[in-house]
C-alpha cells in the first residue's frame, strides 16, 4: 500500500470517480487498494488518512475538486477542470493534453502572419522586382535622354548669346519705350 505516491493517487482516483457531484476521497482510495480497516494495523490506518486527506488537498489545489458541504468537508464534487480531467483520463493524461497545445489562438494567428511576411520580404531580397536586363534599358535610355537634354541646353545658350549680339535691335530699345 506504501508505494503509491499522493499524486498517483489523485490520477486513480480521478479516473474511478462515478458520481461527479458528491464523493468521498476515502472512500474511492479504500476501494482502489482494496484497503480493508478490518484487517490492518494502526499504523497502516494512520498512514490510509494521512494519504486520504493529502490526496483531497491535492484535488483541491490542482482545482479538480471543490467542498460544497460545510457540514461535511469530506464530502468533494468535481469542478469543471475536475471533469476534463476525469474525461480526458486523469491527472498525468490531463497534464499531457494541456501541453498539446503550447501556443493560444491570438499567437497562432501572429506566428501565421509573422510566417507569410517574412518569406515574402526573403522572397523580395533574392528575386528584386526589375530585372537585370531592365535596368540596363533603363540605364541606356536614361543616357539617351541625358545626352538629348545636353544638347537642347546648348541649343538654348546659343539662341541666346546669338539674341544679345543682334545689331538690329537698338541697344537702348528699352529706354526708348519708356519715355513713351
Amino acid at each position: 500500500m506504501k508505494n503509491k505516491t499522493p499524486i498517483e493517487c489523485l490520477d486513480a482516483i480521478l479516473i474511478e470517480i462515478k458520481d461527479i457531484t458528491n464523493f468521498n476521497v476515502h472512500r474511492i482510495l479504500s476501494e482502489h487498494l482494496n484497503y480493508n480497516f478490518d484487517n490492518e494495523t494502526d499504523e497502516n490506518r494512520h498512514y490510509f488518512n494521512e494519504l486520504g486527506g493529502t490526496v483531497s488537498r491535492l484535488g483541491i489545489t490542482y482545482g479538480y475538486f471543490e467542498t460544497f458541504n460545510n457540514s461535511n468537508p469530506t464530502a468533494l464534487r468535481l469542478t469543471d477542470k475536475g471533469i476534463k480531467a476525469k474525461e480526458v483520463g486523469g491527472h498525468f493524461k490531463y497534464e499531457k493534453h494541456l501541453k498539446k497545445s503550447p501556443l493560444n489562438t491570438y499567437q497562432k494567428i501572429y506566428l501565421s502572419f509573422f510566417v507569410i511576411f517574412g518569406l515574402f520580404g526573403i522572397y523580395k531580397v533574392f528575386q528584386p522586382t526589375v530585372d537585370i536586363s531592365d535596368f540596363q534599358k533603363l540605364k541606356t535610355d536614361f543616357e539617351a535622354l541625358n545626352s538629348r537634354f545636353d544638347s537642347i541646353v546648348k541649343l538654348t545658350s546659343k539662341s541666346i548669346m546669338q539674341k544679345s549680339n543682334d545689331t538690329l535691335q537698338a541697344k537702348n530699345s528699352d529706354d526708348l519705350n519708356k519715355n513713351d
